[in-house]
């Protein structure tokens, strides 16, 4: 059975029959393309995908028509409100733009629906790229000239922070007021974005300070519309949700330069509290040819992959039905939740084996998210994971290391190979109106991995990926990609030593041009200003401070850096 077979059968998992709606179905698309991949971002509650092809694709390949090792991916939302009434958001195989799904575009709030032309203004991703902040910041001739900033610099004027005064001109339509959406560096701390004031685009994620890619692109988008009933069959949770995909060009980090990475943002705009809440992907990793695939997961390292079968991808040598492969260079496509737990992974193979589990409707898709097969049966270790007699249970599916004989992959197990699909979940829990959550996760493509059954350094890359957002998405060693593209422009540009410090504390700046240095304490106390300071270092006597954590803020003519130091004696 071909690929295009395939969604035609799993498309009947959840109803089709609703046309029509008010709201057109969102179908944007933009390209990250700064490192190696190539990947298409929608705004739909989709990713990786144009709606016909895989579109996650390594620029390296040989091949003039080169493979994915993503087919498609889908968010999925769900939650159970006072009443028990199951809510649910959740998007699988969309093979037309027009197909029906569970997202339209734009932001929600507490009490009213889009209309169908708010739906259409927000149909559509914003772009940002560290060059063109840089550019920017740099500019002489935009300053204090909107007009020609507009003119040069179209998409950070346009970027849609909170309360921008030149949106409206450039999209044509207004934005929301008092709402806060894509995330800004604000240099005069005011809460608005205001380019012409030093303000730009970063990525912002909890507990970690804004920070510039080399490639941002952000958008919006809801699962209510204009109150249209859900192509899967759910109900509505009335979700809001921020995404946001981001990349590195770090061409001496081969990890990053393989990585896309999203933030998915989810505002609950609901009136009544929903308890038992998972959010997560339903993915097919197709690694070229998608008949010859196994996947497997890390709970330990959150995260899930996909890997062949075989030393060749094809069904036949390295051919598959017309379809790109990757030939005898086999990669492992890895998906990671950095800042969030794994707490489910079913894995699904496609196949006469389970033919027989009812997969329609939104019970089913709840029941994967939790863990269990679309019947409700619990996932069981060892073999396929589908055993009605067993009390062994677990909440992760073939979780061990292919390599390794004694443990529980899909190398191991006796299960008839086919298209894979998986659905990995994190519990929420209980969300009140108004809460805040984010999924934040890496998609790496780990290219030549020895096969078959061999993870090579794929859980190294993966801990490096884990590092790296422990670190605030700044690199450990010094790289092409270094701090300047991986942090807001200038905050890699101050050093601060020694750290801890006793007498003397010592700031270099570069070629930054502070204006001024203040330090504060743990209580926000002002300790120390220098009004002008030298160009390039500064001298901070510290001798008379308490023993305890400080902050030091450097102001520039474009924002501030603070950074802590710790006083001991």
């Amino acid at each position: 059975m071909n690929k295009t077979v395939r969604i035609a059968v799993l498309a009947l998992a959840f109803p089709v029959g609703l046309w029509g709606q008010t709201c057109a179905l969102p179908n944007a698309i933009e390209k990250l393309s700064v490192n190696n991949i190539e990947a298409f971002i929608p705004n739909s509650g989709d990713l990786f995908t144009d709606f016909a092809n895989g579109r996650f694709t390594p620029k390296q390949s040989s091949t003039a028509n080169p493979p994915s090792t993503i087919y498609t991916t889908g968010l999925w939302i769900a939650g159970v409100d006072p009443g028990g009434n199951l809510k649910l958001a959740a998007n699988t195989y969309r093979n037309s733009s027009n197909a029906p799904g569970d997202y339209w575009s734009g932001p929600l709030d507490f009490s009213t629906n889009l209309t169908p032309s708010e739906c259409n203004q927000w149909n559509r991703l914003f772009r940002a790229t560290y060059r063109e902040i840089q550019a920017f910041l740099g500019d002489p001739s935009v300053k204090g000239n909107p007009s020609a900033a507009i003119a040069a610099y179209k998409n950070i004027m346009g970027w849609p922070g909170r309360g921008n005064p030149y949106f409206e001109q450039i999209w044509g339509f207004k934005l929301p007021q008092n709402r806060s959406l894509a995330p800004f560096y604000d240099a005069d701390w005011d809460g608005v974005y205001n380019p012409m004031q030093g303000d730009y685009p970063v990525v912002a994620i909890r507990n970690i300070p804004g920070f510039v890619a080399d490639e941002m692109l952000w958008c919006v988008y809801n699962d209510v519309g204009a109150g249209q009933p859900h192509g899967s069959g759910g109900a509505p949770l009335r979700m809001e949700v921020q995404q946001m995909a981001w990349a590195f060009d770090c061409p001496d980090l081969p990890v990053l330069n393989n990585t896309v990475f999203t933030q998915h943002r989810l505002t609950y705009m609901g009136s009544e509290r929903l308890d038992s809440c998972y959010i997560g992907f339903w993915s097919d990793l197709d690694l070229g040819c998608p008949g010859d695939d196994n996947i497997g997961c890390n709970p330990a390292l959150n995260t899930f992959f996909a890997y062949n079968t075989d030393a060749v991808d094809g069904l036949v040598g390295a051919s598959c039905d017309g379809a790109p492969t990757f030939g005898s260079s086999l990669p492992i496509q890895s998906v990671t939740f950095l800042n969030a737990s794994l707490d489910n992974f079913l894995p699904w193979v496609f196949t006469r084996q389970f033919t027989g589990l009812n997969i329609n409707g939104p019970v089913p898709a709840y029941n994967m998210m939790t863990g269990r097969w679309p019947n409700g049966v619990p996932l069981t270790k060892g073999g396929s994971g589908y055993d009605i007699n067993s009390t062994n249970l677990t909440n992760h599916g073939f979780p061990g290391d292919p390599g390794d004989p004694a443990a529980w992959s899909m190398c191991t197990a006796n299960v008839l190979r086919d298209d894979c699909r998986a659905v990995a979940t994190h519990k929420i829990g209980q969300i009140e109106p108004g809460q805040i959550d984010e999924l934040v996760t890496a998609w790496t493509h780990h290219p030549n991995v020895p096969s078959p059954c061999k993870l090579g350094n794929v859980l190294n890359d993966v801990g490096f990926l884990h590092n790296f957002y422990d670190r605030g998405f700044k690199p450990q060693v010094s790289t092409a990609c270094g701090p300047l593209s991986a942090h807001a422009p200038e905050a890699g540009a101050l050093a601060l030593y020694p750290n801890p410090v006793s007498d003397w504390l010592v700031l270099e700046y570069e070629a930054l041009r502070p204006v001024a240095i203040h330090c504060f304490d743990a209580a926000g106390r002002l300790v120390a200003q220098v009004s002008n300071p030298e160009p390039g270092r500064t001298q901070i006597n510290t001798g008379g401070w308490p023993v305890g954590c400080y902050a030091v803020q450097v102001t520039t003519n474009t924002g501030r850096i603070a950074k802590t130091v710790v006083v001991q004696r």
